[in-house]
């Protein structure tokens, strides 16, 4: 998970959650900048555990989503 801080708070916070193509998305990470500009705290999270970057490769992007997919609470226990 990442977390983007406003520079001016206004209070309130938004999680964002990231699509197939992993929480390292350049759209997921400016769409958290464009929020964290209008005041808001973002909480980028990332369901899939994928510190490194490596949801780009279909490979490993698709095993990490075939438990998620497989198991619809333990993707809902992750979005906690």
């Amino acid at each position: 998970a990442r977390v983007v801080k406003p520079a001016e708070p206004n209070g309130a916070g938004v999680v964002v959650f990231h699509t197939a193509a992993g929480p390292h998305d350049v759209f997921l990470h400016w769409k958290a900048e464009a929020l964290a500009s209008l005041g808001y705290t973002v909480l980028v999270a990332d369901v899939f555990g994928d510190s490194a970057g490596q949801s780009w490769d279909p490979e490993w992007s698709v095993a990490a989503r075939k438990p998620l997919t497989a198991d619809r609470p333990l993707l809902a226990r992750r979005a906690r």
